[in-house]
């Protein structure tokens, strides 16, 4: 089954959850990264070697750490290009290169846009032949965009 490794650093954790719902729902196997001290180090790496495709939670009002960006750089070690998926949201604190990655960035007003934009990458992996797990999470992206943009707009 292919996985995904989730690592976040958000004040709420219902946007997280929702999308690791919506990628088990796909068929993926979800590994959410471990609080700093839970695991150990070695773990980590081995989960996300072992992963398809990585995501990166970044809100704002979220505490940036640094374990979140040694994830994303192990990530970019060990996973082809395109893999590593930072989801940003506006107003975020998170280094430059997170945010140049090539990622999706966000602003909770503007959910419609992100999933928009979802759908748009979903559209060009599925024209280039990228992987089908790539694929279900630009597809799951899209889905909890438009569940936010429903939510927002009292349906």
């Amino acid at each position: 089954m292919p996985a995904v490794f989730l690592s976040y650093s958000t004040p709420s954790m219902e946007p997280v959850l929702r999308l690791r719902d919506l990628l088990r729902a796909c068929g993926l196997e979800v590994v959410l990264a471990p609080m700093p001290g839970r695991t150990t180090w070695p773990r980590i790496q081995e989960e996300v070697t072992r992963c398809q495709a990585f995501i990166a939670w970044v809100a704002a009002g979220g505490v940036y750490s640094e374990w979140v960006w040694k994830e994303v750089q192990e990530a970019m070690k060990a996973l082809p290009p395109g893999a590593v998926i930072p989801v940003v949201e506006e107003g975020a604190s998170a280094p430059a290169a997170l945010r140049e990655m090539g990622g999706l960035p966000f602003h909770p007003a503007r959910t419609a846009e992100a999933a928009e934009e979802s759908l748009d990458r979903l559209r060009e992996l599925r024209a280039t032949g990228a992987s089908p797990a790539l694929q279900l999470v630009w597809g799951a992206l899209a889905l909890l965009f438009l569940a936010m943009t429903s939510a927002d707009q009292g349906g």
